[in-house]
């Protein structure tokens, strides 16, 4: 009977913490977001982060905090939201009955509190708005088209005030009043280009004209090749023959 009665005055001990065995310290919550497609959403509370590709469910700790849910939806729309949390029914009768123990163990423990399980973030009705431009493109500074910069193109570099020059004339080879033309090499660059000269030069001409000391054909040079042999001779085929 001892044993009974003791039994019977812990029982309200252990049925004090029955949030805490229905319901745990997690739950598992969906977030929805109607009028936007291919949304991310993060989920806030109590130091924690939790990502959600709506529609998904995700499993988080409950906590006393909100929730604080910040979602991104195409067309540069934002929404962020606050979600309250509740007492679950069974820490309530806790309380109501006046069972310390277990409302202190379910406030510890986070069963005391519950998240709606269904979270919708309404983009319904929101405009679309542009993307503003970068900081490169803003209007109170220089342009990036206007900086004297190399511009590199499949041939060479080039300057981007340069493309303001106005390009030269093209003339036909052989034609002109100097000894060089203006051509393109196809990527808008002028290149330089030597005309032909008429006729072919001799190189034996280039070899007259050396002095003596240079010419090896010249009258200094006699006799450093060797003995000169008449025309009419057979040339040997070995030396000193």
């Amino acid at each position: 009977m001892r044993r009974f009665l003791s039994f019977f005055c812990l029982l309200p001990l252990f049925a004090g913490g029955c949030a805490y065995v229905k319901d745990t310290s997690n739950q598992n919550i969906t977030v929805l977001t109607p009028g936007a497609e291919d949304a991310q959403c993060y989920v806030y509370v109590e130091g924690l982060r939790y990502s959600f590709n709506p529609p998904e469910t995700v499993n988080i700790f409950k906590s006393k905090e909100n929730l604080e849910i910040d979602c991104l939806a195409p067309g540069n729309r934002r929404k962020k939201i606050s979600v309250p949390a509740t007492i679950a029914k069974a820490s309530a009768g806790n309380v109501a009955t006046g069972v310390l123990p277990g409302a202190t163990w379910d406030y510890l423990s986070g069963a005391m509190f519950r998240y709606p399980d269904v979270i919708e973030v309404d983009f319904t009705g929101m405009p679309v708005s542009p993307e503003s431009m970068p900081a490169q493109n803003n209007p109170d500074i220089v342009q990036p088209e206007d900086y004297t910069l190399e511009q590199f193109t499949p041939t060479r570099p080039r300057l981007n005030g340069d493309r303001e020059a106005p390009p030269p004339e093209l003339l036909r080879r052989g034609h002109g009043g100097g000894s060089a033309a203006m051509t393109f090499d196809g990527s808008g660059y002028a290149v330089e280009s030597l005309e032909p000269v008429e006729g072919k030069g001799d190189l034996m001409d280039v070899v007259k004209d050396l002095g003596p000391e240079i010419n090896p054909a010249g009258p200094a040079a006699a006799g450093t090749m060797g003995p000169t042999l008449p025309e009419s001779e057979p040339v040997p085929l070995y030396p000193g023959q």
